[in-house]
């Protein structure tokens, strides 16, 4: 299990990555929020049981992806959400003491998610495959 270090107020802080058991749990966490509140909204327009049945359809099917975890995480919401779910008691509110940026990206971290990884990814594929009608440094023959 990969640890995650980060700092608050001069303090180090040692977290450890969301397991598979809590990933899980926190999208049905999601799911059961989000549903919730597309039903509140439903209702709120007085839609129909046809539409409010079509709707809730269309958010079960996306149930359980992690991509979508990852852009719920990428708001200030999200990110609150997934820590305050993941991270123990008594490390939550130190968690939560950073700026918005702060928490988005502990709480990224805290799903596994690293952009270092993705920028070296992208720059990799972009040097296999520059993009047409860029100029490079490679003289032509």
């Amino acid at each position: 299990m990969s640890h995650i270090l980060f700092e608050r107020d001069g303090e180090t802080i040692r977290l450890s990555e969301a397991t598979i058991a809590e990933v899980i749990g926190l999208m049905d966490h999601q799911f059961d929020k989000q549903r919730k509140e597309l039903i509140e909204d439903l209702e709120a327009v007085d839609a129909s049981s046809e539409l409010k049945l079509e709707e809730v359809r269309k958010l079960r099917d996306e149930k359980g992806l992690t991509s979508k975890l990852i852009r719920y995480a990428f708001t200030l919401r999200g990110a609150m959400d997934v820590i305050e779910y993941v991270v123990p008691e008594e490390k939550r509110e130190k968690a939560l003491g950073g700026d918005p940026d702060q928490i988005v990206w502990l709480a990224l971290r805290l799903l596994g998610f690293n952009m270092s990884d993705n920028e070296e990814e992208g720059e990799k594929a972009e040097a296999e495959n520059p993009p047409k009608g860029r100029a490079t440094s490679t003289p032509k023959s």
